[in-house]
């Protein structure tokens, strides 16, 4: 019994918790982009930004937009952030949103 509580205690000091400031949040993430973007930025700098941080996207040419998202992010819940990346009419960047996203079991 000892043995195996030893046991779980070192795993649980070099697993570590992860706290709230460590998982990503829609917040950070539009901070992030927001930082690395610049006003005239083209749809392949948007698209190199993107990938750097691993958001999953697409772009929209209806919407004039990329979608994109990061999947379970970790939590109690399923948490997921949605990042809308806006373009102006000369595929240049105009403005980035972040959304975070729970569903239950």
């Amino acid at each position: 019994m000892a043995k195996s509580l030893a046991m779980a205690l070192l795993i649980l000091s070099l697993v570590g918790c992860s706290s709230a400031e460590d998982e990503p949040s829609a917040e950070k993430i539009e901070q992030q982009l927001v930082g690395a973007l610049h006003t005239d930025a083209t749809k392949t700098e948007v698209e190199a930004v993107l990938n750097s941080l691993n958001i999953e996207h697409s772009f929209d040419k209806y919407a004039s937009r990329y979608q994109g998202v990061i999947r379970n992010t970790g939590g109690p819940m399923d948490h997921a952030i949605v990042v809308y990346v806006y373009m102006d009419e000369n595929g240049k960047f105009r403005s980035v949103e972040a959304h975070d996203s729970y569903t239950g079991p």
